[in-house]
């Protein structure tokens, strides 16, 4: 990975933690493992399907009240090259600042 790539990654995992509040280090690492209880409550809440469903979901799941733990991952670097362009990086941009919007709309219609 290039110096940038990983600059905007890091950047990237510190906003959606602090934006958030979770307690995960890392959003997009691709094995994820639920009890049932928690997807029936959370998946009808995350109306993101693309780039930031990682982060709805998540997001949800420590919103609704149950904990969120990690464990170790094996990542294995591949050489090819990212698909990260300017396109992608602001579309999910875009995708995270709606679920932070959907959330905190959420939170507001429940205090009423």
């Amino acid at each position: 990975q290039s110096a940038l790539r990983r600059l905007i990654s890091s950047l990237a995992r510190r906003a959606v933690r602090t934006l958030f509040n979770l307690s995960v280090p890392e959003t997009k690492v691709g094995a994820k493992v639920f009890r049932r209880e928690v997807l029936e409550q959370a998946l009808p809440h995350v109306k993101d399907h693309q780039f930031a469903f990682d982060i709805e979901l998540l997001a949800w799941v420590s919103k609704l009240g149950f904990r969120l733990g990690t464990g170790p991952v094996e990542i294995r670097q591949r050489k090819r090259r990212s698909h990260v362009n300017l396109i992608s990086l602001l579309r999910t941009i875009v995708g995270t600042l709606l679920v932070l919007y959907r959330i905190r709309v959420a939170d507001r219609s429940r205090a009423r």
